[in-house]
C-alpha cells in the first residue's frame, strides 16, 4: 500500500524511528527496532519507522513504500540495487539512504526522532533536521565509526572519508539530546575521547525474545554436543580462535561439532582456512527464518560470542542477547573489560577467554560438556538473569521512559 506524501504531511506521531534496516529482514537490528516499535506502540504512542525499501542483506528483495502494521507505520524510501559486501557499493547505499531519509524527515511531524548508528550520515542527517526544528533526538549507538575502522586500520586517521566520518560523529556525539549505549566499556570511551558527560549517555542493552525453557535435563553425553555461532561473519570478531580451538577439539572429543551460520565478507576465508586445516567437526550454514533459527537455539548446546579487541568500546554483540533467552551457556571469546565480559563474569553466564587463546577455549567447551552440574548451573544463571535484566519487556520499558523523560521539551 501506498502513503501519499500529502497523508503523510497530516499525520502526527510520537516518535520516528530511523533504520537501513528493518522488517521483514532478519538480522539483528532489524528484529531490535520491530520489537521496539511494536511495543512503544503497544504503550499507546504513535510511532512511524523510516527505512529503505530493499532487503539490507538480498537487495533483489522489495518492500511496499508504505506500511502499516504491528500498531505502526513504515515509510520506506527507495533505493537503487547496493550489494553490502562491497565496500564502494556499502558506502553510497549509506550516502543514498540518508539523502532519502532527510528529505522525509521534512514532512513527518514527530515530537521525538530515534536515529541508529550505523549506518553513516544518516544520523548525523536526521540530527541537523532535529536542531532545525527544535526537536530532541536520539542516538542509538550500536557500532562507532570511523573510530572502528581506524583501530582496525581498515583505513587511515588523515583519509578524507575518515576525516568526513570524524567529523559527522564529534557533532553527534556533541549534540544529541541523548545517547543510548549498549555497554559500560562503550560510555567509557565516548567519556575519554569524545568528553560525554554522563548525563546524556543511556545504557540500555539490547534483547532477546523469551523463548521456552530449554535447560532442564542435563546434556546426553551420547547424544552431539553442539557448539553455535549465529550471526554476521564481520570485521568486528574474532574467529580465527573460534577455529583453532575447534581443531584442538577435534583430536580430543569427535562427538564435539560446531555449527557456524550466517553470512558476510569473511566467510569464504573461514571455510577455506578449515578446509586448509582439515577441521571437519565444523559446519558452515546461511542466515536461516526466524523459526528456524529459534530452533537452532533451542539444539545448541552452547552458544559462542567474539569480539576483536579493536572492536571493545565501540561495539556489543547483539547475538549475545538472543543467546541468552535460549537459556544456553555463553562461550565468550574476547577482551576481559568488554561488556559481554563483564556481564558473563558478574552473573556466570559462561565462560571468558581472551582473544588469540584457542587453548582457554576449546578446555571451556569441553569442560562444559563434561561436568552436567557446572552447565545445568550456568544454564539456570542464564535463564534467570535474562528474565530479570534482558528481556523484551524490561529494555523496551527503559526506551519508553526515556521518551517520558524527553516529553517535557517535545511540541505536543
Amino acid at each position: 500500500m501506498d502513503q501519499p506524501d500529502s497523508l503523510l504531511t497530516n499525520a502526527k506521531y510520537d516518535v520516528c524511528i530511523t533504520t537501513i534496516t528493518f522488517f521483514p529482514d532478519i538480522n539483528a537490528t532489524a528484529k531490535l527496532m520491530y520489537d521496539l516499535a511494536g511495543d512503544l506502540a503497544d504503550k499507546g504512542l504513535k510511532v512511524v519507522v523510516l527505512t529503505q525499501n530493499r532487503s539490507y542483506h538480498d537487495p533483489n528483495k522489495i518492500f511496499p513504500s508504505f506500511e502499516r502494521i504491528g500498531g505502526f507505520d513504515i515509510i520506506r524510501v527507495s533505493l537503487p540495487s547496493f550489494d553490502k559486501n562491497k565496500g564502494l557499493a556499502k558506502l553510497l547505499m549509506y550516502l543514498f539512504f540518508a539523502q532519502k531519509a532527510s528529505a522525509k524527515v521534512k514532512k513527518i511531524q514527530a515530537n521525538l526522532f530515534f536515529a541508529v548508528f550505523p549506518p553513516f550520515f544518516a544520523a548525523y542527517y536526521m540530527m541537523k533536521k532535529c536542531l532545525e526544528r527544535s526537536i530532541p533526538f536520539v542516538l542509538i549507538l550500536h557500532d562507532l565509526h570511523p573510530d572502528t575502522a581506524i583501530r582496525r586500520k581498515q583505513i587511515s586517521a588523515r583519509h578524507p572519508l575518515a576525516l568526513l566520518l570524524k567529523r559527522q560523529t564529534r557533532a553527534l556525539m556533541k549534540e544529541s539530546t541523548r545517547i543510548v549505549t549498549l555497554g559500560r566499556d562503550v560510555n567509557e570511551y565516548l567519556k575519554r575521547i569524545y568528553g560525554v558527560t554522563e548525563d546524556r549517555m543511556v545504557y540500555i542493552p539490547n534483547w532477546g525474545r523469551p523463548m521456552p525453557s530449554s535447560h532442564g535435563a542435563k546434556p546426553d553425553e551420547e547424544a552431539p554436543f553442539t557448539v553455535l555461532y549465529a550471526g554476521n561473519f564481520g570485521e568486528a570478531s574474532d574467529f580465527w580462535t573460534l577455529l583453532k580451538a575447534a581443531k584442538k577439539v577435534q583430536e580430543l572429543d569427535r562427538k564435539i561439532s560446531f555449527l557456524l551460520v550466517g553470512n558476510g565478507r569473511k566467510r569464504a576465508a573461514l571455510e577455506d582456512y578449515a578446509k586448509k586445516e582439515r577441521i571437519y567437526n565444523i559446519r558452515f550454514s546461511d542466515f536461516l527464518p526466524e523459526e528456524e533459527y529459534l530452533e537452532l537455539l533451542r539444539q545448541a548446546s552452547v552458544c559462542v560470542v567474539t569480539l576483536r579487541e579493536s572492536s571493545m568500546g565501540m561495539s556489543v554483540p547483539s547475538k549475545f542477547y538472543y543467546y541468552l533467552s535460549a537459556g544456553k551457556p555463553i562461550l565468550a571469546i574476547l577482551p576481559e573489560q568488554s561488556e559481554v565480559a563483564r556481564a558473563i563474569n558478574e552473573d556466570c553466564l559462561g565462560c571468558v577467554c581472551t582473544n588469540d587463546d584457542p587453548d582457554c577455549a576449546a578446555e571451556a567447551i569441553l569442560k562444559l560438556k563434561k561436568d552436567t552440574v557446572f552447565y545445568k548451573k550456568i544454564c539456570m544463571n542464564v535463564e534467570n538473569v535474562f528474565r530479570r535484566k534482558y528481556s523484551q519487556q524490561v529494555c523496551t520499558e527503559k526506551y519508553f521512559n526515556l521518551i517520558k523523560e524527553l516529553a517535557g521539551s517535545c511540541d505536543k
